[in-house]
Parts: structure tokens; C-alpha cells; sequence
């Protein structure tokens, strides 16, 4: 639904919205090449909680991942080489 990149300090904001019934699966994807070598980068995907999506007038929350150190593995960290 967006798509962005860091800011300097490694901040980002990304919004996004849908006219459809059905319900979405928030998530964001974070493509990186930290100690890596393959041909395409290593993905890694966080979940965005409930609270943190608006809905009609109600706001969303701020959801503040925190620091991440993408030299480190993840659970369901993979490579991805279309997205």
C-alpha cells in the first residue's frame, strides 16, 4: 500500500489505505543487505498490530517498531528476489 525509505536517522512513516470490504493484513517489509551476499536482499517482516491501523474517523496509533539490527537473523527472515 506504500512504499518508502529511511530518513538520515533511520525514521520512516508509511501510510496507506484501502476502499474494499474485505479486511487487511498489515505488515511492513523490510528489504536490506546487511552481511549478506546472495543475489537478492534479505527480507524481514514485521506485523502491524490492530491498534496501530485506523478505521473510518478513528485515528491510528503510533507504533514505533524500535531499533533494529539487521545484521542479526530474524524469525522468518528470507530473501526475496520480486517485491
Amino acid at each position: 500500500m506504500d512504499v518508502t525509505n529511511t530518513l538520515a536517522d533511520g525514521t520512516f512513516k508509511v501510510v496507506g489505505g484501502q476502499n474494499k470490504i474485505r479486511k487487511i493484513d498489515p505488515k511492513i517489509n523490510i528489504y536490506h543487505r546487511c552481511n549478506h551476499v546472495g543475489l537478492c536482499p534479505k527480507r524481514v517482516t514485521i506485523h502491524v498490530p490492530k491498534n496501530a491501523v485506523g478505521k473510518g474517523s478513528k485515528e491510528a496509533q503510533l507504533f514505533d517498531i524500535g531499533v533494529l539490527n539487521l545484521a542479526n537473523k530474524y524469525p522468518g527472515e528470507g530473501t526475496d528476489c520480486i517485491h
